[in-house]
């Protein structure tokens, strides 16, 4: 805090020098003079009846300080980067891989052994033999004689 007040009567006593310092010395002159005038012509209060001692010699009043202008301070234009455009995206081919054969599957055939029938042992049939039929001989003719 003490030292913003500091600052503050630096500051103030640069901006008064300077602006002394922008009169050239004609109208520093004439400025005096106007003073001077003025306290000559100012009629000096009565001095009270009961104090002997003098008045104090009244100050000219000092000139006002012309304004400080200072230029405007330009404002820098806010540069905003540039927006970076989004990453193109392609869309990539979906990888086709041929399909892979199945090789056939194979079974192998199911051999079942062969059956085997014992032999059934059947008695042969033994037909009776079927008589001849008897051989009939024609009549032999009688010789003739």
């Amino acid at each position: 805090m003490a030292s913003k007040a500091v600052l503050f009567l630096v500051a103030s006593f640069f901006c008064v020098t300077a602006a002394k310092a922008s009169y050239t010395s004609e109208e520093f002159l004439e400025k005096d003079i106007y003073s001077k005038i003025l306290v000559a012509t100012t009629p000096a209060p009565a001095p009270p009846a009961k104090s002997p001692a003098p008045a104090p010699p009244v100050k000219a009043p000092t000139p006002p300080a012309p304004p400080v202008v200072k230029p405007p301070t330009p404002i820098p234009p806010v540069v905003k980067p540039p927006t970076p455009a989004p990453p193109v995206v392609k869309p990539t081919p979906p990888v086709v891989k041929p399909p892979t054969p199945t090789p056939p599957v194979v079974k192998p055939p199911i051999s079942s052994p062969p059956v085997v029938k014992p032999p059934t042992l059947t008695p042969p049939v033994v037909k009776p033999p079927t008589p001849a039929p008897p051989v009939v001989k024609p009549p032999t003719p009688a010789p003739p004689w």
